[in-house]
């Protein structure tokens, strides 16, 4: 009779409570935000059938033996216990997973470095390499770019396109070159202006320096220009 009068007073006692087993459902939304806070998607977790033992405090939910492919659930009170729970869980976090899906829709590019200016050769140190996502025309490796000439201005951290550099010719109209040509059996250079765009072995116009026409001239070298014998000379064409 005395046990089951203190019972009743247990019962109606003001801020006692007395714990509840821990049902599926509770399981699954403590491992799921368990995941969550650790930076994991957490899979659809199929519930426990039996109800874990009662816990006055919300049980602690931590890796399995540091993999969240499984879960360990603690309690301290009002007894102790530890439960797993197979999550079958993606090991890798979302950020980490993430990082990889950005580096797979990058790719290196070349950027300046510095501002260029239009008609400038690129040098070591006008560009760097940076991960971005791809453009067309983009270039990604410096020596297909360092020696050319720009024909548009870039500003810093702008993609280099190939469609900013100018052809690369061996040769550039407004170069100044050395125009070679014999005479009397001798071999002479002059300094001329070269007049058009070519590539060694092609010919192209050059303006011999203080002359008022020019001539075809042959490529021989970048820079240089041999005058065939028996060419005639055209007057100059100044643009």
């Amino acid at each position: 009779m005395r046990h089951g009068l203190f019972a009743i007073c247990l019962a109606l006692a003001p801020g006692v409570t007395v714990a509840k087993p821990i049902d599926g459902a509770q399981v699954v939304a403590l491992v799921s935000s368990a995941m969550h806070q650790a930076g994991l998607d957490a899979p659809q977790l199929t519930a426990p059938i039996r109800a874990y033992p009662p816990c006055d405090h919300a049980p602690s939910v931590t890796p399995f033996q540091g993999s969240w492919t499984k879960a360990e659930l603690r309690c301290t009170a009002p007894t102790q216990w530890r439960r797993v729970i197979a999550t079958n869980a993606s090991v890798a976090p979302r950020n980490a997973r993430r990082a990889g899906q950005i580096a797979a829709n990058t790719q290196m590019t070349l950027v300046a470095a510095r501002p260029l200016l239009r008609g400038q050769y690129i040098a070591p140190g006008d560009l760097r390499r940076v991960q971005a996502h791809p453009r067309l025309g983009a270039l990604s490796r410096l020596e297909h770019a360092e020696g050319r000439r720009l024909q548009t201005s870039l500003m810093p951290d702008q993609p280099l396109l190939e469609r900013h550099l100018a052809p690369d010719f061996d040769i550039f109209e407004g170069d100044k070159v050395v125009l070679e040509l014999m005479t009397g059996g001798i071999q002479i250079g002059i300094a001329a202006t070269a007049l058009e765009n070519g590539w060694i072995g092609q010919r192209i116009r050059v303006l011999p320096w203080n002359a008022a026409r020019n001539v075809q001239a042959e490529i021989v070298a970048v820079g240089r220009l041999r005058v065939a014998p028996n060419i005639s000379s055209q007057p100059a064409v100044r643009e």
